[in-house]
């Protein structure tokens, strides 16, 4: 671990003294060839652990749904954490569902889908959305800011992306893993702590969303924004539609 991220505030919460080195989007959903150069933030023993947690059951999960380039691969690497945790395993094996589908007028085809817990993956996304903030940008984000991330239906993304377009302070977007895990962002020219991100894990599909019924959505759209800001409150609106 680098001097750098020991005893200074943790990234996640800013309320405790970092003791590691936390990958802002875990490496273990990555191939071991493709683990290299990805984002790293300083953060508490708690924060880490509470991340961890929702890390260690998600890349044994959203495999299933992968769409990416890679998508074989990251399904044999869920394969043998599920053998492991058994617990996991067998409430992966009660939600498997099964349907018909056609996509866009192709072929019908079977589908299998997997129970995921939306506000695992949301909570998750929180803890990066703060990670990248400070890893791009060097902005701190505690109490005095709100932090979301969430699906969102079509209405809402059709608000939402329009600010990806615009004028902004700084823009990254980035692609690791050949589409393990991909992420576009914007700062906002007049608030720094402003910044918006769209991140897809594995280009799985979520469905299952009671504010869009029968809709499915591959990308998690994330903020960040000052609480005494004038826009905060409506911005944060669009991530509940």
């Amino acid at each position: 671990m680098g001097k750098g991220y020991k005893g200074v505030p943790c990234v996640y919460c800013l309320e405790r003294k970092a003791g590691t080195a936390d990958h802002v989007i875990a490496r273990k959903f990555f191939p071991a060839d493709k683990r290299d150069d990805l984002p790293k933030v300083a953060a508490c023993a708690e924060c880490n652990n509470v991340k961890s947690r929702l890390e260690h059951a998600l890349t044994a999960i959203m495999p299933f749904g992968a769409q990416h380039a890679d998508a074989d691969q990251a399904l044999a690497m869920a394969e043998p954490r599920l053998t492991k945790n058994r617990k996991l395993h067998a409430n992966l094996a009660a939600g498997v569902a099964y349907s018909i589908r056609s996509i866009n007028g192709g072929p019908w085809q079977t589908e299998m889908t997997v129970p995921v817990d939306h506000a695992d993956i949301e909570k998750l996304c929180w803890f990066i959305v703060k990670g990248l903030a400070h890893h791009h940008w060097q902005v701190a984000l505690g109490p005095e800011h709100s932090v979301r991330a969430s699906f969102l239906s079509e209405a809402g993304r059709q608000r939402f992306d329009p600010f990806f377009a615009g004028a902004a302070r700084a823009k990254v977007k980035q692609d690791f893993g050949n589409g393990v895990f991909a992420y576009e962002g914007v700062q906002a020219q007049d608030c720094p702590e402003l910044t918006l991100w769209k991140m897809s894990i594995y280009g799985a599909e979520v469905g299952g969303d009671k504010r869009a019924k029968g809709k499915r959505s591959s990308m998690i759209y994330g903020i960040s924004a000052p609480k005494a800001w004038l826009a905060t409150e409506m911005l944060m609106s669009i991530l509940g539609q």
